[in-house]
Formats: C-alpha cells, sequence, structure tokens
C-alpha cells in the first residue's frame, strides 16, 4: 500500500512539473506571436518626440547613468561590431542590471513606459494594447566616439515590442552619427535627433547609426 501511494504521489508530482512545462511553453508562444513581423515593421513610422526631456532632466539622467553604470554590465566593441576589453569606439553599459534603473529612476521609467503606450496607440501598431503587461527588457546606455557606428541598414532589436531612444549630447558634443531607419521602398529616412528629443518605434523596424567623425556621442535606449 505504501508502495502504491509512494507510486502515485510520484505520478502526480510528474503530472505537475508537466504541467507547469506546459503553461511555460504556452507562455513562450503567446510572447512569440505578439512580437512584430520583420515585414510588417518595416511599413511603420518613427514617432519622434521633441524636448521630451528638459536640459535638467537630461543632466539628471546623465548623473544617475554615472552612478549607475560602475555595477552595470558593459560590452564594448569597434566599428565592426567586433567585441573589445578595452577602450572602443561603442560603449554600452546596461543599466538595467539587478534592477537598478528601476530602483534608482521610477518617475523616467513610468514615463518611458508611457511614451512607448502612447506612441503605440497613437501610431496604430497594436503592440502594448489590451491587458498585456508591459515592461523594459533592457535599458542601455551608449557612448560612441569617433569611428563608432551601427553600420548594418538591417539592424533590428529582435525579441521587443517597442523601442525608446533618447538623444542625450548636444549637436555640438559631436559630428556624424546620425540615426536611420531602411524604409519598405528602399530608401533610408534620417531623423532631426537633438538633445532631449525622443524616437520611438516598433523594435523589429530596421535602423542603423552612421559613423561618429568627431566628439562623442551619448544615447539612452530602453526596449
Amino acid at each position: 500500500a505504501r508502495c502504491i501511494a509512494a507510486v502515485a504521489a510520484l505520478a502526480g508530482a510528474v503530472a505537475q512539473v508537466v504541467a507547469r512545462a506546459d503553461d511555460a511553453d504556452a507562455d513562450a508562444e503567446a510572447a512569440l506571436a505578439a512580437l512584430p513581423s520583420v515585414e510588417d515593421a518595416q511599413r511603420s513610422r518613427v514617432a519622434r518626440k521633441p524636448a521630451f526631456l528638459s536640459g535638467d532632466e537630461v543632466n539628471e539622467l546623465l548623473a544617475a547613468a554615472d552612478a549607475l553604470r560602475e555595477k552595470a554590465g558593459r560590452f564594448a566593441r569597434d566599428a565592426n561590431g567586433v567585441p573589445q576589453l578595452g577602450d572602443a569606439p561603442w560603449t554600452t553599459w546596461y543599466l538595467h542590471t539587478d534592477g537598478a534603473f528601476a530602483a534608482a529612476c521610477p518617475r523616467l521609467r513610468q514615463r518611458l513606459l508611457d511614451l512607448a503606450a502612447d506612441a503605440d496607440r497613437e501610431q496604430g501598431w497594436g503592440l502594448l494594447s489590451g491587458d498585456r503587461e508591459i515592461m523594459l527588457r533592457t535599458v542601455e546606455l551608449h557612448e560612441v566616439k569617433r569611428g563608432g557606428a551601427l553600420p548594418d541598414p538591417r539592424h533590428f532589436d529582435g525579441g521587443s515590442l517597442v523601442t525608446v531612444d533618447l538623444m542625450l549630447s548636444r549637436p555640438s558634443d559631436f559630428e556624424g552619427g546620425s540615426f536611420t531607419t531602411l524604409e519598405a521602398d528602399g530608401r533610408q529616412e534620417t531623423y532631426r535627433f537633438e538633445r532631449g528629443d525622443a524616437l520611438v518605434f516598433v523594435s523589429h523596424k530596421f535602423h542603423s547609426v552612421r559613423p561618429v567623425t568627431a566628439g562623442r556621442r551619448t544615447g539612452f535606449v530602453c526596449e
């Protein structure tokens, strides 16, 4: 009897594990189904929000980023995207490491979520509507020096729904470094992108950054 009870308990435990695995698979499939197709993303438009951050707010964000990046994940690469151990033209700090950005900047985090949701509604993307919980998958600070670029015209932010890109540098701080998108008709479109501005777009839309030819370009990206 004890043996039969033990076998029954084991079978029940296995059934629970299988059920949880099935639920996880269903959640994963639902998440993948919500992602925009690359083809549809190319037909979407970039939403530009001038002066989303004031000059003082940009300074506050830069100060917060300086405090966070000491413990943040870091990735440095050359102009061709090859990882570098030391100094490099393009360096990224992952400010969301261990929930640091959410803890340090809760008001800005909510503003960014609201900005993404507003753009999604205004542009008719339909990616953030309904009962879906909206969260920031990644929060990044990018510093780009002479020679740094995102040269692949077909680069896109795989696995995300909506991307928010903030410019933290003044136009006089750098030369080059234009943000561009590859449109469905083959055109490359360049955007006015000044300090405090936000560009909001479907994450699977092709985008790139032209080489910085002088100075330093500092940007903030969240998805």
